[in-house]
C-alpha cells in the first residue's frame, strides 16, 4: 500500500489499512499506481474534515504541516500561482491537492466551472 501511510501531514494518531481485491487487470507493476489512488483518497478526505470544521481547505493543509516547512512553502507557491484567495464567479470552484511519493512532493490547484444550462 503506498499512500496513507506514509502522510507528511502532521497528524498524530493515524491508522491506515488495506484490502486485497481481485482486479480484471494487474495494476502492481505500473509504478506509482497505489500512491496516486490513495493519495486521492486522502486529499479528498481532508477536504471533507476543512468542510466539516468551516475552514478553507488551503489554510487546513497549512495547519498539518507545521512541522514540515518544505511542504507549507509547495502548498503556498502553487496557492500564489493560482491567485487562490481571489473570489470566484458563483459558477466556478478551486480544488487543491499535494502529494508526496518517492521522496517527492507535488501540489495542484485546479480551477473548473460548470456550465448548467447544457447539463442534462
Amino acid at each position: 500500500m503506498l499512500g496513507p501511510d506514509n502522510t507528511t501531514y502532521d497528524i498524530p494518531n493515524h491508522q491506515a489499512e488495506h484490502t486485497v481485491l481481485e482486479r480484471s487487470s494487474r495494476v502492481l507493476a505500473w509504478r506509482g499506481v497505489g500512491a496516486s489512488y490513495t493519495k486521492f483518497m486522502m486529499e479528498n478526505f481532508i477536504d471533507e474534515l476543512a468542510q466539516s470544521r468551516g475552514i478553507d481547505p488551503l489554510e487546513f493543509r497549512l495547519q498539518l504541516c507545521h512541522n514540515n516547512p518544505h511542504m507549507a512553502n509547495v502548498l503556498q507557491t502553487v496557492a500564489g500561482l493560482a491567485d487562490w484567495s481571489r473570489p470566484r464567479e458563483e459558477d466556478r470552484a478551486v480544488g487543491l491537492a499535494i502529494s508526496s511519493c518517492h521522496k517527492s512532493l507535488s501540489a495542484g490547484i485546479v480551477e473548473v466551472s460548470v456550465d448548467v444550462g447544457s447539463a442534462s
